[in-house]
Formats: structure tokens, sequence, C-alpha cells
């Protein structure tokens, strides 16, 4: 072999090394997985590859990715959601889907976070042409797994980014479940069956409330001790001096009242007098009881001259 064809093998080799080389590097597009279908009162899950690169190395809007600007992100996947509304929603039941988003990371070190918007129904309803996405929801946190509750989601069309915020790449997992939470009438409290029963018959442990009942404040009485000795101020002193003019007065007041009573002016028209009093008291029992008793001693007198004549 000339060493013209060995130089170039070689320089064949070579080409083949460095285009196999660039063909590994991975792209520095987001990853665009399928849409996924979200049926009514089900449960769809799905697997995903690693996401190559993390926020960090990539100058992101306000923390926030939307899903046009994940598309030229490779921190970054989006999953296009088609969530279907039940047709049987009775009015009262509770309509919501739950996205769950987890990972397996035995370092410690890689942290996702997801956020779900519309595509683009709300800016068409608000007069625009549906080219902005409006967020719906996000969890930004540092838990694994990432859940998001959207209540009555009814576009149909949502796209969920999820964002490699801190670590090296890993697989993740995608949950969505589609919840209808039934509205329960309140039931009434019938009185026990006769003869007794129970309206729990599974002894389900209850609660009682017990209202306190108002505190109600006696009255205070208070006992004052005065000590031996202590005069008390008299009401013809005032603030502990004597008014001879209110003395005066008071003392003329009562010799005015006990000349009244001398004079018989004093005294009530309607109380008895004192002859009514000895005459109802005393004369008429002791008339009476002399009449019982001359009464008495006659009928005896006529039982003894009876009894002697026989």
């Amino acid at each position: 072999m000339t060493v013209r064809r060995r130089a170039l093998l070689v320089v064949i080799a070579c080409v083949i090394g460095l285009a196999g080389a660039l063909w590994s590097v991975p792209s520095a597009d987001a990853l665009e997985e399928e849409p996924l279908t979200v049926p009514a009162r089900a449960t769809v899950e799905a697997d995903y590859g690693p996401i190559p690169a993390s926020e960090p190395a990539t100058v992101t809007i306000g923390g926030v990715v939307t899903p046009a600007e994940c598309a030229a992100l490779p921190s970054c996947a989006l999953v296009p959601l088609d969530i279907e509304a039940p047709a049987d929603v009775e009015p009262g039941d509770d309509f919501y889907v739950i996205t769950e988003v987890s990972w397996v990371d035995e370092s410690h070190t890689t942290d996702l976070d997801v956020f779900l918007f519309d595509d683009g129904q709300t800016h068409e309803a608000e007069g625009g042409d549906g080219s902005v996405y409006t967020e719906k929801g996000s969890s930004a946190s540092a838990d694994n797994p990432e859940r998001i509750q959207l209540y009555e989601p009814l576009l149909g069309r949502y796209n969920l980014v999820v964002q490699n915020f801190t670590g090296a790449g890993v697989f993740w997992h995608l949950k969505v479940q589609s919840i209808v939470g039934e509205f329960e009438a309140p039931t009434e409290m019938l009185a026990p069956p006769p003869g007794g029963g129970t309206t729990n018959p599974n002894n389900k442990p209850t609660t009682t409330t017990t209202r306190p009942s108002p505190t109600t404040t006696a009255p205070t009485t208070t006992t004052v001790s005065i000590p031996e000795g202590v005069v008390l101020p008299d009401a013809d002193f005032e603030s502990g001096e004597f008014d001879p003019a209110t003395a005066l007065d008071e003392l003329a007041s009562d010799e005015e009242a006990l000349a009244a009573i001398e004079a018989g002016s004093g005294r009530n028209a309607d109380s008895p007098s004192t002859m009514s009093v000895i005459l109802w008291m005393v004369v008429v029992p002791v008339v009476l009881l002399g009449a019982v008793g001359a009464y008495l001693l006659s009928r005896r007198q006529k039982l003894r001259v009876r009894a002697a004549t026989r």
C-alpha cells in the first residue's frame, strides 16, 4: 500500500469519526413530546426521557418559560394535553384535573418545575388572535412530585411545560387524573327507631362541640368593719362641720310635731280609741263568760230538782 493511499484512509476515518461525534451531540431544541389525551374520569400515565440542560444555563424571562419559549430552550420539555370534559356532569358536581410530575433522583440534586398553559383560547376570547398563552397553574417548589390541580378545564387543548430548574437530566413520570366529585344531598337526621337503636351503625367516631356557657358575675357585697370608738358623721353636719341653721329648723319641726300629738291632732281618725279596745278585749269576754256560767248553773239545778222528785 502506498503512502498516498494510507493518508487517504486516515483522512476518511477522521471524517467518519467527526461526523459520528457531531451526530451524538444532543440538539439545542426543547423536547416536544406527542400530545397526550386525557379521557373523562380516567387516569393517564407516561414516561419521558431526561431533559438535557438545566435552567441556569439559559436566560429566561421572569423565571417562567412559556410554550413558545420552550421550543427554543434545551432546559424544558413540552407536552400538549387534550383534556376531555365529561358530558354527564350534574349541577353541583365538581370536575377537576390533577397533573403530577415525579422523578427518581438518588443524589437529591435535581429539581423540576411544571407550568400549565392554555393553547391561546383565553387570549382569543378576549379579542386577540390566540397567539398568546395564558398560564392556568404552576408548581415551582422543591417538592417531588410537583402537582397542579386545575378546576373545570373546559378549553380542550392545554400545554404542560416541564422545566429542569437545576441538576442533571433525569427520567421523569407524568400522571394526569380526571376526577368528577359528585354532589351528595344532605341527609335528614331522623329520630331513633322505636325500641332504641342507633343512627351510627358503623360506630364511626363523632365529634361533639359544646358551646361555653355564659359567665354570670354575682354582685359583690363589701362589708366594712368600723373600729370601736369611731363616731360616724351625722346628717346635721356637712363635710364634718355643724350647720346651726339646719339644726334649728329640724328642732322647730320636732317641737311642732310633739305639740300636735299632745293636742290630739296627730292621731289617725280611722284608728280605734282606747275605750273601744278595752270594751271589746275585756268587758265583752267577761259578760259572755258570766252568761255561760249562769246558764250552766241553772241547768245543773234543774237536773238536781228533777232527780229529787223521782
